[in-house]
């Protein structure tokens, strides 16, 4: 619905701002909001619930944004899915990452868009794990700048990335469903 209303604005700038602005920050306020007042509630009757969002924004890199995003679902999805083999003799750390996001995806809703959200998520991880795992490679990396605007530059990436995947899955979801879009919404 949201990607639809972006898309029939008249001009770039006013998508880029919904797109990288107000749409991830409504859905992080509401959705944290609505926590925070279960913990809220919670202490009333003497029980303390687990903090479930810290600040996700202006993390350095997707593991840290989905270390402090609804912790909650992603300890039991972490705990459950992740360190699951699927019957292999050891962990398939990208496979089992893949299917880890697909099933935060499909939590949120059993739909092609979380679906879609959710393998975003889990490719973008996968390449960031890839990135970790492989850092001597990537030597060149460190020669780019200096620290400071190294760190700003995979502040400003994590984000922009967390907010182009909520934009595209729209699209991709609406392309599954086969709505036929106009051009001008590509």
């Amino acid at each position: 619905y949201i990607s639809g209303m972006i898309s029939q604005l008249p001009h770039r700038w006013p998508k880029l701002v919904i797109t990288f602005g107000t749409g991830p920050w409504s859905f992080y306020l509401a959705t944290s909001g609505i926590f925070h007042l279960m913990e809220c509630m919670a202490v009333l009757w003497g029980i303390e619930l687990p903090l479930s969002f810290n600040f996700p924004f202006g993390q350095p890199n997707l593991s840290d944004f989905w270390a402090r995003w609804n912790m909650t679902i992603t300890r039991v999805c972490r705990d459950y899915l992740f360190y699951n083999r699927w019957g292999l003799k050891k962990i398939n750390l990208y496979l089992n990452l893949m299917i880890l996001f697909l099933a935060i995806g499909l939590w949120h809703g059993a739909n092609y868009y979380w679906a879609t959200w959710g393998l975003m998520h889990g490719a973008g991880f996968c390449a960031y794990m890839y990135y970790r795992n492989h850092r001597e490679q990537f030597g060149f990396i460190r020669k780019l700048g200096s620290d400071r605007v190294r760190k700003i530059a995979s502040r400003a990436l994590t984000y922009v990335f967390v907010c182009l995947a909520w934009y595209a899955a729209t699209k991709i979801a609406l392309l599954l469903l086969g709505l036929d879009l106009p051009h001008h919404l590509y």
